[in-house]
């Protein structure tokens, strides 16, 4: 009977697509992949640090792993391992693999388990002395699915651990992606994510470009949609708003990490961009597609910030069209800067600009929506599920749209005409062929 592994994922996409390549090389090697929490012979926990909970979480996995099952091997690797390897060797863990050698895990378990060889193994290296770590593990949600391209950071900013935790940014070679995607494509995904730590920095060590990389995959038959990973608003100028854009498969939806609206505060954090260049690159690239939405990440509280600074990130929500707000109350993390700036905002502040910040969020959802069943816009649609005769997806720029219709279309493209709306979902008619 083979082994039983159970892995369990913390943090972002990049994360999880790291997980489904362990768990494929587990299969390979003749492993069984099961539920992280049913009792097996080996648990690996892929950690994350982007807030202190983060880390929390992932130290607090490793303890669930033992109480379930005392005599398992217990591997945990990723950004927390990277940043505090004695914090997870000192919790009775057997090895502990940072954020560029996660597959040595599957080597791990398989020189270790159910052998008599004891010790525990700390093999944590510098990321940014490590090349990038080729794997073939697409996250799919059952008609999307999702391909790392790129890892690490070159960005300085002072709230972030994750540069410390990544590395330096690496690109994946286009001709792993290409073939990687055509996979997909064969195995019947017509929309895919291409996803990273640091998404817009595709291509720069290795002489490509982002949008090079996106008119490829657009030329791949049966890819129908693509979509892209957080984006520094930075990369969003005009030109390559266009070029991005021009590719008629690429889906006029971009998610931006923007963090404030206020150039004091960005200059504070250490963004590549003020204010004034954040709004201008959203202007120029709506000048490019009028029907191009948004989603964002915001960090709400960060020290120093005042009501006037908070105000230019509620001016954003406000102004243009974002489909939802990631609104993070500021978290302090260790190994960062920002922990050591003056004026910080109490926690209690933090939450409340959040939560503001958060319903003006709501708000421009709800304006959208109803812009668009004043419109009767029309929306292309790929439904991923379908639960009591109702179909459930996602139009080309990301609204979440439902329709009356039969299960067949579950996985496919249908036109769909907005009607009304109901609990921040757009509810439509699906039109005839």
């Amino acid at each position: 009977m083979a082994y039983k592994i159970g892995i369990l994922t913390l943090g972002c996409r990049v994360n999880q697509y790291e997980s489904s390549s362990l768990a494929k090389l587990l299969i390979q090697e003749g492993f069984s992949v099961s539920a992280f929490n049913s009792m097996c012979d080996a648990y690996i926990i892929n950690t994350c640090t982007v807030t202190s909970e983060s880390d929390r979480k992932s130290r607090q996995a490793v303890r669930r792993a033992r109480t379930k099952n005392p005599n398992a091997l217990i591997v945990a690797c990723g950004c927390s391992c990277q940043l505090s390897p004695s914090a997870f060797a000192n919790i009775g863990i057997n090895g502990v693999f940072g954020t560029r050698n996660k597959l040595q895990c599957v080597k791990f378990i398989k020189e270790r388990l159910g052998t008599d060889l004891r010790g525990d193994e700390i093999n944590v290296l510098d990321p940014s002395s490590l090349p990038y770590e080729k794997m073939n593990g697409a996250v799919t949600e059952r008609t999307r699915a999702y391909v790392k391209i790129q890892d690490g950071c070159d960005g300085k900013c002072a709230y972030c651990a994750i540069k410390n935790a990544r590395g330096a940014s690496v690109s994946n070679d286009e001709e792993t992606i290409i073939a990687e995607l055509k996979q997909l494509a064969l195995d019947g995904f017509c929309e895919v994510v291409l996803t990273g730590i640091e998404t817009s920095s595709y291509g720069l060590d290795t002489g490509s470009d982002l949008h090079t990389l996106v008119r490829k995959a657009s030329e791949i038959d049966g890819i129908k949609r693509i979509r892209l990973g957080s984006l520094d608003p930075a990369y969003l100028k005009k030109e390559n708003a266009k070029s991005l854009l021009e590719c008629e498969k690429l889906c006029p939806h971009f998610h931006l990490s923007i963090q404030s609206g206020s150039s004091r505060v960005l200059a504070a954090m250490r963004r590549k961009y003020n204010g004034e260049m954040l709004r201008r690159n959203i202007e120029d690239a709506l000048s490019v597609s009028p029907d191009l939405r948004f989603s964002c990440d915001i960090i709400a509280g960060f020290p120093t910030e005042t009501e006037y600074d908070l105000m230019q990130s509620a001016e954003l929500l406000q102004k243009y069209p974002f489909l939802h707000a990631h609104v993070f109350p500021y978290s302090e993390r260790q190994g960062t800067d920002a922990v050591h700036f003056d004026g910080a905002v109490p926690m209690a502040e933090r939450k409340a600009r959040g939560a503001y910040l958060d319903s003006l969020g709501r708000e421009s959802l709800a304006r959208l929506l109803q812009n668009d069943v004043d419109t009767h816009r029309r929306h292309s649609v790929l439904f991923e599920t379908y639960e009591n005769g109702m179909l459930h997806g996602h139009s080309s720029d990301f609204t979440p749209v439902t329709a009356d219709g039969p299960k067949t279309l579950k996985g496919k493209i249908a036109n769909v005409t907005s009607e009304s709306v109901n609990g921040g979902v757009l509810h439509g008619i699906i039109e005839k062929e």
